[in-house]
């Protein structure tokens, strides 16, 4: 038999474990630590994506007013040259 003190410091065990018990348990762990760093990787790079877009759409549209309003701005100074 295999004895384990804790499992999680909330949770302590009192029984004994077969060895293949204990291997059980530690790939039952495993697994859920791996699958929360897969969503939280998968989270963190679908954020980052998202981010970029919102903030790539947001440049792109502020330079097109840019470009806009300057050709506008440009119009109107050479008619008042024109004036003086």
């Amino acid at each position: 038999m295999f004895h384990l003190g804790t499992v999680s410091p909330t949770r302590p065990l009192t029984r004994q474990f077969t060895f293949a018990e204990y291997l059980t348990l530690l790939l039952n762990t495993t697994r859920k630590t791996l699958r929360k760093a897969t969503y939280n990787l998968a989270q963190n790079i679908l954020s980052f994506l998202v981010l970029s877009k919102i903030s790539t759409t947001l440049i792109l549209l502020t330079e097109l007013y840019g470009c806009y309003t300057w050709s506008d701005a440009l119009r109107e100074e050479f008619k008042l040259s024109l004036l003086e």
